[in-house]
């Protein structure tokens, strides 16, 4: 059966693009919506395709999928679900789609083809500024490499802040520098000495320089709201990176903070409070606008975790009350464990891991070039020792040195050699007995001293208000390096210089993530076994006489 105008309408009127719309201008809209219908696999269109309409999800899941120009492979940009909106490719010049939406599940989509675009957006003048902030985004997704994002999860908004930032600190390099520049290149014109040419292309290749970075330094800071969380990833060039976030359930409130000349320009920011901590994505474009999309999606969260709990309520309802089952038979027994290694091959298995699993506790370590740099000059001085003994025994053997008290001399080497030697492994086993553990229950600091005191510093996993990472430096940087930050209360615990400090920061959100999850299934299974004996007791004094 089709739907209504006034269906369509009402939907409409629940999405985030169309909040404040007049009924009257979405009814308008309705009526040049059509209905379409796709089966399991079923093409909605194909990337390189004549981009003809714009789609809403009524019912249903698809995916969306990106054909790499530079790799030449396939990947899954996410699942639209029951509100999602996709086509921002008919608003493009070209009007080709850049990507492919394939159905998953039967699916009901609203089209709006392309001929009504002109006379919607007349009649509705206020979709104009938003969806032109989200076919930005849309435009900024498909050119941004985001390699923590998991291919289930969808972005929905990516941004920078307003480009009005980017000219504010382009503005003193440009009156400045341009004025520098045209006087060394006229000099060097009118002059005869080599000397202001060469001052000239100087003067040019620093103005380039900072002209480049301070242009890559805006560009590399994401405001990213996604189907799981919202995020906030800030880079400089060569130097830093930090990625904070929390997912969509765990945030508890948004607000808007604006200026004067931020309601003139349209910027703004919007405070994201989770129970981490704040999340502010600073000096973006219509702030309002987007803190309904966090809203929406936290909304969404929400009513995910409702469903799953309604399901497993009717679940148990149905195997205790209307189709009682036997108890399951016990487990079977475990396993004998294996035999456990010695002290010795652990510690051979473990001489120079970054990374140790081991059940549900991940252990990591700081990274080796931390290692490297502690026993590099203990290193390079007991190599010389060796080496100049081995010269030394050589030179007099062949009777390059004569009369030479060799024994005296290797003796002596020999004593120092040990010496540093020790002092070498001495660094190394202080770096070895650096740990840092992570548990579905806490998250530990171990740094223990080789010949010396233990220092254990521990926090539990529901008391963590927020982690962050960041990597300092060129070193840091390339070798994916740095620190991670978790803040327990007014204390801060630190996993310093750590290897993939990302994927450190992801693995303690999903053990906070699991032990939350656990929490309300726990609560959830009380209630439903409190309404289970509420109807076993309504069912005996029903069927008394």
């Amino acid at each position: 059966m089709a739907l209504e105008p006034s269906e369509i309408a009402n939907f409409l009127s629940k999405l985030v693009l169309f909040r404040n719309i007049a009924p009257e201008k979405l009814l308008f809209l309705a009526e040049r919506i059509e209905e379409a219908h796709f089966h399991p696999e079923d093409l909605v269109f194909e990337q390189g395709g004549d981009a003809t309409a714009f789609y809403w999800v009524f019912k249903g899941r698809l995916q969306m999928l990106h054909l790499s120009r530079q790799t030449r492979t396939e990947e899954n940009l996410g699942f639209l679900d029951e509100g999602d909106a996709f086509g921002y490719d008919l608003f493009v010049a070209r009007e080709i789609h850049r990507v492919t939406v394939q159905a998953l599940s039967d699916v009901t989509l609203l089209r709006l083809p392309g001929r009504h675009i002109r006379d919607v957006v007349d009649a509705i003048p206020e979709l104009i500024p938003r969806l032109q902030l989200m076919l930005d985004s849309y435009n900024l997704m498909l050119r941004t490499t985001l390699p923590w994002v998991n291919p289930e999860e969808f972005v929905h908004y990516i941004t920078r802040k307003h480009p009005i930032f980017l000219w504010l600190r382009l503005l003193p390099l440009l009156l400045l520098g341009l004025p520098i520049l045209a006087g060394f290149g006229v000099t060097a014109i009118f002059s005869p000495q080599s000397l202001w040419l060469i001052l000239f292309i100087a003067s040019a290749l620093v103005f380039t320089g900072i002209l480049v970075w301070l242009i890559a330094d805006w560009a590399n800071d994401y405001y990213i709201v996604t189907s799981k969380r919202v995020v906030f990833q800030e880079r400089i060039v060569l130097l830093y990176e930090s990625r904070t976030e929390s997912p969509n359930d765990q945030v508890q409130s948004t607000e808007v903070d604006t200026t004067f000349w931020g309601r003139i320009f349209g910027f703004g920011n919007v405070r994201i409070r989770t129970y981490f901590g704040s999340i502010i994505f600073e000096s973006i474009r219509m702030p309002y606008f987007v803190e309904w999309l966090v809203q929406e999606q936290v909304k969404r969260a929400q009513s995910s975790l409702r469903q799953v709990e309604m399901k497993a309520l009717e679940e148990t309802i149905r195997r205790r009350v209307i189709h009682p089952q036997p108890p399951a038979p016990p487990a079977p027994k475990p396993p004998e464990p294996a035999a456990k290694p010695s002290r010795l091959q652990a510690f051979l298995a473990d001489l120079f891991h970054l990374r140790y699993e081991k059940g549900d506790m991940i252990q990591y370590r700081t990274h080796w070039f931390i290692l490297l740099r502690r026993t590099f000059l203990p290193g390079v001085i007991w190599l010389t020792l060796v080496g100049t003994g081995i010269w030394l025994t050589v030179a007099t053997l062949q009777g390059t040195l004569k009369n030479f008290p060799l024994v005296g001399v290797l003796g002596l080497l020999f004593v120092v050699s040990l010496a540093v030697l020790g002092w070498l492994l001495y660094n190394y086993l202080d770096w070895h007995n650096d740990i840092y553990l992570i548990t579905n229950e806490q998250v530990v600091d171990i740094s223990r001293k080789p010949l010396g005191s233990e220092e254990r510093r521990a926090a539990p996993i529901r008391n963590i208000l927020g982690v962050e990472f960041k990597r300092l430096g060129i070193f840091g940087l390339l070798l994916n390096f740095g620190t991670v930050y978790i803040r327990v209360g007014d204390t801060m615990l630190t996993f310093d210089n750590v290897y993939n400090p990302a994927e450190i920061q992801r693995e303690i959100f999903h053990r906070i993530a699991l032990r939350l999850q656990r929490e309300r299934q726990q609560a959830a299974a009380q209630d439903r076994e409190r309404i289970l004996e509420v109807l076993a007791v309504y069912h005996r004094l029903k069927d008394e006489p």
